[in-house]
């Protein structure tokens, strides 16, 4: 059987606290507050990057290029990642070229944040298999064998 689980207890206010996200000391402004304010407090919390948005590419300019292509942007627009209609009501962003140099467009905010624009190539080594003694292009640096036969078959003898 599992223990009840105990709220914390409350801070009162105008008490001297540390932020349970940074750390940092802060005076307490309302009843059972755990965070300090910004930018712990904020959605999503600190960046581990320690980037601000302006650094990110996301500053002033880019939120006014935000700004005017969602006051453009019309029911059914292409999304300019998909191709798909973007509906009102959607989550859109902004989308960056690849490059990083402009804008593709308004995008669905899921493709966009899944593409990122330094795309993640493999280096590929060329190996001899300690098995079969074949070259082979090797996806890992760790990796022996030219296949998973090979790896079976020395493995079993």
């Amino acid at each position: 059987m599992s223990r009840p689980k105990i709220p914390p207890p409350l801070r009162p206010v105008g008490a001297t606290t540390g932020c349970t996200r940074c750390g940092k000391p802060f005076v307490v402004a309302t009843k059972g507050q755990r965070l300090c304010h910004a930018p712990c407090s904020k959605r999503g919390g600190v960046r581990k990057d320690g980037l601000s948005a302006t650094e990110r590419g996301y500053g002033v300019e880019h939120q006014r290029a935000r700004a005017a292509a969602r006051a453009a942007w019309r029911d059914g627009d292409p999304c300019a990642r998909c191709g798909g209609p973007m509906r009102f009501g959607d989550d859109v962003d902004l989308d960056h070229n690849d490059d990083r140099s402009g804008y593709l467009g308004l995008s669905h905010a899921a493709y966009n944040r899944a593409h990122t624009s330094t795309p993640r190539v493999r280096e590929q080594h060329s190996k001899v298999c300690d098995c079969c003694g074949c070259t082979y292009m090797a996806r890992y640096l760790t990796q022996r064998f030219c296949s998973n036969a090979c790896r079976l078959a020395r493995r079993s003898s």
